[in-house]
């Protein structure tokens, strides 16, 4: 007579959590079953004994049992003996609470017992198909009641106790809980909804901590979302072994982190500034391997932004801006991130971040040629000149108001736009001032300064060459620059003491004005006892109604 036996393993411990304690109350009275033979081959016994079992399992236990005995008659299809299988259940006082065992074993292979904390654990061995004799069949339908009884009758408790545990990041004992569940057809989908909802919950509870800085500070932003990322994805990857449908809802809840927190163009926007941060100059403590791992990082958000188009157009501007302001850390890195975003986006994404390359290679070879252009027509104007030509459909630039250029710098423009249209015919020029900066030396100091200027700065200071007192409306008819840019200029090189206004007293001066509180009748004047520490100082400053 051949005959197997099923162990089944269940281990507590003291100070459960009442859901768990629950769950193992119920297995209580079968704290040791020993000797379970089954040696019918009879599909309907079988049945018949397994379902005892499991009404036992769920039967109320009661402390004051101290020993039952069950008989269950397993009938034998060759010779019609009945063969008596006792299954024998105790509850003895003297054993720990926390130390009830019931083993089982349901699979074919042995292997060591486990535990899960708070959990029944399943551990499965039945000895190799070649030493039985009994059909296969039989084996399957008393795993199947087994796993009926201890998993799948079982499973509001077991998912229960999952937030439990994923609450308290007891990522080992919810690998063994995942192990058992995963037994059960479909019986995942619910855990996946679980820790679906855990991750969304526990993620948008960290990013909205750090949203409200977010915009002075988009690199906390970023680096928050892909911490999130990182730590649920070990957690997708050790507990749920990578499994596909945990993976799927993992990307699902990324995506409704980087849609929800905040309006749908924030994300782009910070992930576009963080770029910026980590793509100019100064970048330190950036070292070139991690700079690289930096944009695969920042990748993972952009894919799950919704609105690329946003992403794209902040940051083709700062890109803009780093290029024409010289201020990139390095082409290499440019060239880069724009590389690895053609290939999440494809060509037409980037094709205007490349032209925009190219224009500055381009510009590069230009500067030489306008040279020997200048040396051949003895053309006069400025010495030391530079000048980037920038396609307008590339660029995301637009054309300033019309202002007058004073004579120092009107005759190099119209010797540039002259070489330049000789070369391109039907081509148009038209100057950014906005993005224009030069350099002047004062004279009228006893110590020479070097100020860098905008070209709204340089025009203004250019003045003072024909006359040493401006009153506002007279520098307006002159020059033509809107009120506003004007104001905005005069307030800048006021506030550096380089003029005088005898309108405005010192104290106001430090406190209380605004460009705004500038007339068109104040009088402007040079500051002729000028002094700094510096002798290069920066003067160019951002204007609020420029770009």
């Amino acid at each position: 007579m051949n005959e197997f036996r099923i162990y089944l393993s269940i281990e507590t411990r003291r100070n459960f959590p009442k859901l768990t304690q629950d769950f193992l109350e119920r297995a209580k009275t079968a704290e040791e079953l020993t000797a379970l033979n089954i040696t019918s081959t009879s599909d309907s016994i079988i049945d018949d004994h397994l379902t005892s079992h499991a009404s036992l399992l769920h039967s109320n236990s009661s402390n004051s049992m101290s020993r039952n005995n069950f008989k269950i008659y397993s009938r034998n299809s060759n010779n019609d003996k009945r063969h008596y299988n006792n299954i024998q259940l105790s509850n003895s006082s003297n054993q720990p609470s926390h130390s009830n065992k019931i083993y089982g074993q349901t699979s074919y292979d042995s292997c060591k017992d486990t535990e899960l904390s708070h959990l029944s654990n399943l551990e499965t061995n039945i000895p190799s198909s070649q030493n039985l004799q009994q059909p296969q069949h039989h084996y399957n339908n008393s795993l199947k009641k087994v796993e009926e009884v201890l998993i799948r009758d079982q499973l509001d408790v077991i998912y229960s106790e999952s937030k439990a545990l994923l609450r308290n990041e007891r990522h080992q004992d919810l690998a063994l809980l995942f192990k058992l569940v995963n037994r059960v057809p479909n019986a995942t989908n619910e855990l996946k909804k679980i820790v679906e909802n855990h991750i969304y919950e526990m993620g948008i509870n960290t990013i909205e901590r750090v949203s409200g800085t977010a915009i002075n500070d988009p690199k906390l932003y970023i680096e928050t979302i892909l911490d999130i990322h990182k730590k649920y994805l070990i957690l997708v990857q050790n507990v749920f072994n990578n499994a596909q449908d945990f993976i799927i809802a993992l990307d699902k809840v990324k995506k409704r982190l980087t849609q929800t927190a905040g309006s749908t163009t924030k994300s782009p926007e910070l992930l576009a500034r963080y770029c910026d941060i980590l793509l100019r100059k100064g970048n330190k403590g950036v070292e070139e391997t991690d700079l690289e791992e930096k944009f695969n990082q920042i990748m993972i958000v952009f894919n799950y932004v919704e609105d690329k188009d946003v992403y794209q157009k902040f940051y083709s501007r700062m890109l803009a801006k780093r290029l024409v302001g010289q201020l990139s850390a390095s082409d290499d890195y440019e060239e880069s991130m724009i590389s690895k975003l053609k290939q999440a986006g494809g060509y037409e994404y980037t094709s205007k971040l490349q032209r925009m390359f190219q224009d500055i290679g381009v510009s590069k070879t230009l500067v030489p040629e306008y040279e020997k252009y200048r040396e051949n027509h003895r053309a006069t104007g400025i010495a030391d000149f530079s000048i980037l030509v920038l396609s307008s459909n590339s660029w995301p630039f637009s054309a300033p108001p019309n202002f007058i250029l004073p004579i120092e710098l009107k005759l190099t423009f119209d010797s540039f736009t002259d070489f330049y249209i000789h070369r391109h015919n039907g081509r148009k020029l038209t100057c950014l001032h906005q993005h224009s900066k030069g350099e002047l030396q004062t004279f009228f100091t006893r110590q020479k300064y070097i100020l860098q200027v905008s070209t709204y700065q340089m025009v203004v200071l250019l003045l003072f060459n024909k006359a040493l007192n401006w009153t506002v409306e007279r520098m307006q008819d002159e020059t033509q620059i809107k009120s506003e840019l004007l104001l905005q200029v005069l307030f800048g090189l006021l506030k550096s003491k380089l003029l005088v206004c005898t309108d405005i007293n010192e104290d106001e001066l430090d406190e209380d004005l605004k460009d705004t509180n500038i007339k068109l009748n104040y009088s402007i004047r040079l500051a002729t006892n000028f002094k700094s520490k510096k002798l290069r100082i920066n003067l160019n400053v951002p204007l609020k109604s420029v770009e």
